[in-house]
């Protein structure tokens, strides 16, 4: 159950952090994120988890700005730009970000063998 749990909220943290940085802090996303209840009441994600979070998304928006780029010549008209929903659900649910979270996980249970008890 705690992996469930710890899984959920490092995949919704990592997927909102991307959205934020995909839609650079739009006020409109900012004020819809504001109202959405996703996130856990009790944090369970170190410091580290959430450097790790940060700069992955970096890189990710990145890659998106990037695509966009490129979208100029290789997309119809309406579909150039950034495609940030696409992008951040493809990476949600990718076993990628499957294979982070698991290797994260090992570490935190190192840290609260107590608490996993």
């Amino acid at each position: 159950m705690m992996k469930r749990l710890y899984t959920e909220e490092f995949k919704i943290v990592y997927f909102e952090e991307l959205l934020k940085k995909g839609f650079n802090s739009d006020k409109g996303y900012l004020q819809a994120v504001s109202i959405d209840r996703s996130n856990f009441a009790e944090p369970m994600l170190s410091p580290d988890d959430l450097k790790l979070i940060d700069s992955i998304t970096f890189v990710d928006n990145q890659k998106m700005v990037l695509d966009s780029i490129q979208s100029v010549l290789t997309r119809a008209e309406g579909a150039v730009g950034k495609q940030v929903f696409k992008y951040a659900l493809d990476r949600y649910q990718s076993r990628w970000l499957d294979s982070i979270v698991n290797s994260r996980f090992v570490i935190f249970s190192k840290y609260h063998t107590d608490y996993l008890k």
